[in-house]
């Protein structure tokens, strides 16, 4: 059973709920790194690839996002479609959050490298290659249990996550790949590039984000 839900919700969501907080209202309260990607031109590649066809192009990009998260520490809480929301817990650094924001970097990177890759491949059997952005963010989450007593979803909620969602939005017209928020540049210790404050929906202040 422990496994069952380990692979369906991920190891913390999977624990907690083994721990009792898998109904409505138990919820799990920390400060960690928040995770936002999305797929570029969605639409545009469902209009050329069949249902099966964009069911592949899918999985071979979710398998590169995920497998750099899960390589680095972090954990899949949602798949959104084409997007993807996960966390990097601060508690599993020694470092505590700018050990998590490490991490987190570094998953960034290799999964770029790794649909660099596969886009080569793609690129060989004449089909478009797949261009995505990614978001980071920290601030405190809130991890439990939405929804109906008839339908649960285990997910993470906060500001963070919000504003991770906004800036991902940010990436292609400021042609940056990677974006991260100003709470993000201050709990991590690497060089960043500030590139300005912005007015992102949701959010009275204008949001400072840097690039790598």
């Amino acid at each position: 059973m422990r496994s069952m839900c380990s692979i369906w919700m991920g190891r913390y969501a999977g624990s907690l709920v083994m721990e009792g907080l898998g109904r409505p209202g138990g919820v799990s309260s920390a400060e960690d790194v928040v995770w936002y990607c999305d797929l570029r031109s969605y639409t545009e590649h469902g209009q050329v690839l069949s249902p099966e066809g964009m069911v592949a192009l899918l999985n071979d990009y979710l398998a590169c996002v995920g497998g750099a998260i899960e390589a680095h520490g972090g954990e899949i809480i949602r798949f959104l479609g084409d997007a993807v929301l996960a966390t990097f817990r601060a508690s599993q650094h020694q470092e505590g959050l700018t050990g998590a924001c490490g991490a987190a970097v570094l998953a960034a990177r290799d999964a770029m490298a790794c649909v660099d890759g596969l886009n080569e491949t793609r690129r060989e059997r004449g089909l478009r290659p797949i261009r995505f952005d990614i978001a980071l963010s920290v601030g405190e989450l809130c991890y439990g249990a939405l929804g109906t007593p008839a339908r649960l979803d285990f997910t993470a909620v906060g500001l963070a996550v919000n504003l991770a969602g906004r800036i991902e939005s940010l990436c292609e017209q400021l042609g940056e790949p990677v974006l991260v928020s100003n709470s993000f540049a201050q709990a991590c210790q690497m060089r960043l590039r500030p590139l300005g404050a912005f007015n992102v929906k949701g959010f009275p202040e204008p949001q400072a984000v840097h690039g790598l």
